[in-house]
Formats: structure tokens, C-alpha cells, sequence
């Protein structure tokens, strides 16, 4: 699967951890990441975060 890694991303708009429905007043709470990378496989977000955490989080990709 192809792999795309985007980073230097100004703001990440409604990103959340858990994956779960929301309902009534959490849906009004839209968290921002600022300055962020986002890494994608094939057509699913495999993982993102503050660009300040790239190194941590992604220390190697691996070769496809």
C-alpha cells in the first residue's frame, strides 16, 4: 500500500483519539492541532500529530 506523509500542515481540524460516535454538546468541541504532520496508507489515516512529535512517533519509516 502506498504510503503519504504530510507535514508542515498549518492546522488539523477534528482530530480526535478514540474513534467513538458523538452526541449533543461534544459535537461542538472541534480540536485543533497546529503546525502538524498527518501519515496515510492507502486510503486510511495511519497516524498524526504536532510536527514537534514526528521524530518521537515516527523515528524510521519503513521502505515499502
Amino acid at each position: 500500500m502506498k504510503r503519504h506523509l504530510l507535514i508542515n500542515i498549518r492546522q488539523l481540524i477534528n482530530v480526535r483519539a478514540l474513534d467513538q460516535p458523538l452526541y449533543g454538546q461534544q459535537m461542538a468541541d472541534l480540536p485543533v492541532i497546529n503546525d502538524a504532520w498527518l501519515l496515510t496508507e492507502g486510503n486510511d489515516i495511519v497516524d498524526f500529530g504536532p510536527m514537534n512529535t514526528i521524530g518521537k512517533q515516527l523515528p524510521s519509516l519503513p521502505a515499502e
